[in-house]
């Protein structure tokens, strides 16, 4: 029986090619076709089984191709026309064969490689806001989706393969032992995986100082769960900690500014999760304390009552959605801008208000996303019964 060759594809029309314990891929193989003919799994019936295994291997070797060339791979990926959810499922499927593919690959000569899972990852990521969040889309549709020195070979990193290499500070020891022995955050990660993955960032992050606010989307769009990407902030935000008391970069000044971006999301996605009580470590004090004249300025400040943070995010988006409020030149500001401006007043961060607002309607009944309005209406009905 014939084995898949990965790199130099041809079209099968039997199926047992693929399932083949012959080939080192049929178990992945395997689960694929159980999520296709599982009536039971949302992917069910999206693609005919050997036709989806033909389009991926296809499209596997395309990439494997042209690794050096992302833009072309991207452009290719896009001309295939699939339906929304076809694509979606093609996409993540697609990451996942490199991830599998790479297993057995050395780890030099694959970066290349490895980097198509982050492109594939962000492309996902693009089709997904442009079906689910159309305004946003439209909004970001001149951003650049893939993060621009991203394909480049970083200098100064390669990922190890042993998890003793890292067992050399008492950061690395604390990551490991959170990832194995603490019920709240054990098997999150593969502990060898997660250092990789955290080192690998922070690499990306100090050769690529003068770009902070795309770092911070970059680092935001990492495409793990919400759980791992608060566990991610949290320990690069640490890790960056402990570059500052060893002096390791010299270059403090713009890696403070990348930093000062990053924990600004780190302190958001804190309060996030305080708020629908989901596990969370002790906030790490912030690298960056607020000018004491700033702290005198404010008069105000949101309110660390649980629930408040999304309850304003409701009032404010319906305030804007009536026009109440305009800019001083009497154009309606964007929703973005109108969020920052009274985030800056009450000295909260609300530039990510999108996902938790869209978190809020997607996993909430529609009886909590109108409490806070009911609870306004009862303000104003107690003042008529006095």
């Amino acid at each position: 029986m014939n084995k898949i060759n990965p790199i130099s594809f041809i079209e099968q029309t039997d199926i047992n090619i693929y399932l083949s314990s012959d080939n080192p891929l049929h178990k992945f193989n395997q689960e694929i076709l159980n999520t296709l003919t599982d009536k039971g799994n949302n992917s069910h019936g999206l693609f005919e089984p050997v036709a989806f295994f033909n389009l991926l291997y296809n499209a596997f070797a395309f990439t494997k191709a042209n690794k050096y060339d992302y833009k072309l791979v991207i452009a290719h990926l896009q001309d295939l026309k699939l339906g929304f959810k076809q694509n979606e499922y093609f996409l993540y499927t697609l990451s996942e064969l490199i991830r599998e593919y790479l297993k057995d690959i050395p780890s030099q000569s694959s970066l290349e490689l490895s980097d198509y899972r982050i492109f594939i990852q962000e492309e996902l990521r693009r089709i997904k806001t442009e079906f689910y969040e159309p305004d946003k889309y439209a909004f970001e549709k001149i951003k650049k989706y893939v993060f621009e020195n991203e394909e480049k070979k970083l200098k100064n990193y390669i990922p190890k393969k042993y998890m003793d290499e890292y067992m050399n500070t008492s950061l690395n020891v604390e990551i490991y032992e959170t990832l194995v022995e603490n019920k709240d955050w054990k098997n999150l990660f593969d502990p060898l995986e997660f250092l990789n993955l955290l080192y690998k960032q922070f690499q990306v992050i100090a050769e690529n100082t003068n770009k902070p606010i795309a770092l911070k989307e970059y680092l935001l769009n990492t495409e793990i769960s919400e759980d791992q990407i608060y566990f991610l902030f949290h320990f690069i935000v640490l890790l960056y900690n402990e570059s500052i008391k060893e002096n390791i970069d010299p270059k403090e000044q713009q890696l403070a500014i990348c930093f000062r971006f990053i924990y600004k999301e780190y302190a958001a996605l804190y309060q996030q999760r305080t708020t629908n009580r989901k596990p969370i470590f002790k906030l790490v004090p912030s690298p960056f304390p607020e000018p004491a004249d700033n702290k005198q300025q404010r008069l105000l400040r949101l309110s660390e009552k649980t629930g408040a943070r999304i309850d304003i995010i409701r009032i404010l988006y319906a305030l804007h959605e009536l026009k109440y409020i305009e800019m001083p030149d009497g154009n309606l500001p964007s929703k973005v801008d109108f969020m920052n401006l009274f985030g800056e007043f009450l000295g909260a961060d609300l530039s990510n208000y999108n996902n938790g607002f869209s978190q809020a309607i997607n996993n909430s009944k529609f009886e909590s996303n109108i409490a806070v309005f009911k609870k306004m209406m009862k303000v104003i009905e107690n003042q008529y019964e006095k």
